[in-house]
C-alpha cells in the first residue's frame, strides 16, 4: 500500500504532547502511533496557537502547517485526525467533511450536548468516521467479551471510574456498549461521594456502574467480571488484567475457592493507538471495517447524557 497522508488538527497532549514529555517509546499519542505505522505518513498539522504549531511540527518533523481548518483544502489528506479541545469536535467534523478525506478519526467525546448529537444524527450514514474510544481496540477486551458469551451472560459485571461522565464516563460506556451491544438503566442509588447505577443488558445480565464524583487521590478506571468459574479484572486504566481461578481447599476438599493470588498480565493500553491506526490502515486497503464508527459512538454518548438526566430526575 502506498503511504497514506495524515493531518492532525489540535496539537495538545493526545496529539503528541504525552510522548514529548515522556521517555516512553510506546504510542501514547496519535503522532507516535502514526510514525510507528509503515503505511501511514504524518505530513500535516493544524493549531490556532502558532507556538504550539511550530513546536509540534519541529518535534515530529511535520512538513505542512496550518493555523485554520479551511487552509487545509489546498492539500489532500487520506486521513484527518481531530484532537482539538472537546467543545470544537462537532463543528470541526463538519469542516473536515468538506475536505473529503477517506477516514476521519475524532477524539472523544464527539458530542458534548444534545444539540451536537442532533446535528450529527442528520448526517447521511458515514462509515468512514470513527471516535477514539481506544480501549475498544484492546485485544484483552475482545477476550473478555468472548468469555462472557461463552458463559451465556451468566455472571456479574462491575465498573468504577472517577472524573466527569462526559470525559471518563464516556470511555467506560463506550466499552460497555462494545461488549454488550445495548444497555438500559434500571436504578440509581445516590450517596455523598458517588452514584451507583444498576444497568441491564439485552441478555439480562445485570451490572453496576459506580461513578465517584468526589476527588480521589488516584485515577480510577476499572471493570471486573465474576463468572461461575473465575474472576477477571481490568486494573490501572487497562495497563494490567488480573485473573483468579478456582482452587481446591487443602483442609476442606469438598470446598472450592477463587485463588487469593491474582494472575497478573500486562494489558495493551499503551498499544491501543497502534491498534487504532492498524485498523485504519486495513480499512483503507479494504481489509476490514472501522471500529467505533459514528453510529456506535453516538449511541454510547447519548447513553452518557441519559445517565446524567436520569440521575437528575431520580435524585
Amino acid at each position: 500500500m502506498q503511504d497514506k497522508k495524515i493531518a492532525i488538527l489540535g496539537l495538545g497532549d493526545i496529539a503528541g504532547g504525552y510522548n514529548e514529555k515522556s521517555s516512553s517509546k510506546k504510542s501514547l499519542t496519535h503522532a507516535m502511533a502514526i510514525k510507528n505505522n509503515k503505511n501511514l505518513n504524518l505530513i500535516g498539522c493544524m493549531d490556532i496557537n502558532c507556538d504550539v504549531l511550530n513546536n509540534f511540527s519541529n518535534f515530529w518533523k511535520v512538513k505542512n502547517t496550518y493555523d485554520q481548518v479551511k487552509d487545509i483544502e489546498k492539500d489532500y489528506y487520506d486521513v484527518i485526525v481531530i484532537s482539538s479541545p472537546s467543545p470544537h469536535h462537532t463543528d470541526q467534523l463538519f469542516e473536515v467533511l468538506e475536505l473529503k478525506p477517506e477516514v476521519i478519526l475524532v477524539e472523544k467525546p464527539l458530542t458534548l450536548t444534545e444539540l451536537d448529537y442532533k446535528k450529527i444524527q442528520e448526517l447521511p450514514k458515514k462509515n468512514n468516521i470513527c471516535v477514539n474510544y481506544l480501549r475498544n481496540w484492546d485485544p484483552k477486551v475482545l477476550e473478555l467479551k468472548k468469555q462472557i458469551i461463552d458463559d451465556n451472560y451468566d455472571g456479574y459485571f462491575e465498573c468504577k471510574f472517577n472524573g466527569s461522565m462526559m470525559n471518563a464516563g464516556c470511555h467506560m460506556i463506550s466499552l460497555l456498549f462494545d461488549i454488550f451491544d445495548n444497555l438500559q438503566i434500571e436504578k440509581k442509588i445516590k450517596s455523598k461521594n458517588h452514584d451507583l447505577f444498576v444497568l441491564k443488558t439485552n441478555n439480562n445480565l445485570v451490572l453496576t456502574l459506580i461513578h465517584f464524583k468526589k476527588n480521589l487521590n488516584y485515577h480510577l478506571f476499572e471493570l471486573s467480571y465474576t463468572s461461575k468459574n473465575s474472576f477477571y479484572k481490568m486494573a490501572c486504566n487497562g495497563k494490567y488484567w488480573l485473573t483468579r481461578n478456582l482452587i481446591k481447599d487443602k483442609d476442606y476438599p469438598n470446598l472450592d475457592y477463587l485463588d487469593p493470588n491474582h494472575k497478573v498480565e500486562k494489558g495493551h493500553l499503551t498499544e491501543c493507538l497502534d491498534y487504532v491506526y492498524l485498523n485504519i490502515a486495513n480499512y483503507l486497503e479494504g481489509k476490514e471495517k472501522l471500529k467505533n464508527n459514528l453510529p456506535q459512538s453516538l449511541k454510547a454518548e447519548k447513553f452518557c447524557r441519559d445517565l446524567i438526566l436520569w440521575g437528575e430526575k431520580n435524585d
